[in-house]
């Protein structure tokens, strides 16, 4: 497992913030942690803060800017969420995206591709559940090649 999250760090470029022990919160945090005979550690967090335009993935972000707002939403998109990183490596190996969709397991066929059961949703409510086939046939409800879904288990 070690691999697939070192992958996954290296996807989501966690890594401390460059100048953390300069934030105003990490240093009244220190001062408490002292208090208690503890010291405070910089935790990897999946932030931008270099790029400046096109990320690797090919979608434009902003550094971070220090305001704070990481845990009720970035205001200047230099998160490193999903639709940063795996949704577009998703989509460039020719995967499509749904929403109002939930997928509920995927079988791998024998002859090659994927079969996806799940539900599309309409509103508040969910339509009859559905299964479409993946990798070989016509109007798919979603398309995925084994690159695509690489780290999905086989069995």
């Amino acid at each position: 497992m070690d691999s697939y999250y070192d992958r996954a760090a290296k996807v989501l470029d966690a890594r401390p913030h460059p100048h953390w022990d300069q934030l105003k919160k990490v240093q009244a945090l220190g001062r408490r942690a002292r208090q208690m005979g503890r010291e405070v550690q910089p935790l990897n967090i999946a932030v931008n803060f270099q790029i400046d335009g096109k990320n690797p993935y090919g979608v434009d972000q902003k550094p971070c800017i220090d305001c704070g707002d990481c845990v009720t939403g970035c205001n200047v998109g230099a998160k490193n969420t999903l639709a940063m990183n795996y949704l577009p490596m998703a989509k460039n190996a020719g995967a499509e995206i749904f929403t109002q969709a939930k997928v509920e397991w995927i079988e791998k066929l024998a002859g090659g591709g994927w079969k996806i059961h799940g539900k599309h949703y309409t509103g508040q409510f969910c339509s009859r559940g559905s299964t479409k086939s993946c990798g070989g046939t016509r109007g798919r409800w979603a398309r995925a090649s084994s690159r695509t879904l690489s780290g999905a288990s086989s069995t």
